[in-house]
């Protein structure tokens, strides 16, 4: 057999294993490149993840450092254990905590689940839990859900950049206090 030949042979041999595989396997290939051009997915994986970040910056913001203790700690819990963290510690609302774990029990059913819809009961009565559905319920439909969605995710996002920009302002009042304070005569 030629050198084109084989080729062509062991394309077939790849062929036929996948046409075997075909009714066996769950997810069929042509699924995994329809997940990659979901961009609903990644928005919601991806944002939060950035929520995270932002609730660590926070946390780090407002606890003095201890070596690599904090470090540590945030690296060791879950986002929902860092937004009752950040709720004890006056950081965040109350609102804005709920809302933090709801969004995050969305992400959990954008990560897990193959195909997830607009169907999905879960994934309904999470959205309508969040506060911008709050009087709204009625408005709410299969087309607009993830609207409620990513409107929950900016109010969370923007309180949560606030509380940082509050701390950081906080912190360089009490430097310069400290300065001021530091270079008095006696």
């Amino acid at each position: 057999m030629g050198r084109h030949a084989k080729g062509r042979h062991f394309v077939g041999e790849i062929s036929d294993a996948a046409r075997k595989l075909a009714g066996k396997v769950e997810v069929d290939f042509a699924d995994w490149h329809e997940l990659r051009k979901d961009q609903v997915r990644c928005r919601v994986i991806v944002g939060d993840a950035l929520l995270e970040k932002a609730l660590d910056h926070l946390i780090r913001c407002k606890l003095p450092p201890r070596d690599e203790v904090l470090g540590q700690l945030l690296a060791a819990i879950n986002l929902n254990d860092k937004t009752r963290l950040a709720y004890v510690l006056g950081l965040i609302t109350k609102g804005t905590m709920q809302d933090v774990k709801r969004l995050h029990n969305i992400r959990n059913i954008f990560a897990h689940e193959c195909k997830p819809d607009s169907y999905d009961p879960d994934l309904v009565k999470q959205v309508l839990a969040l506060s911008t559905v709050k009087g709204r319920k009625n408005q709410v439909t299969r087309l607009n859900l993830m609207d409620f969605y990513f409107e929950a995710g900016r109010k969370c996002r923007d309180s949560i950049l606030r509380a940082i920009d509050e701390s950081k302002a906080m912190t360089q009042t009490n430097d310069k206090k400290n300065q001021t304070a530091g270079s008095r005569p006696e």
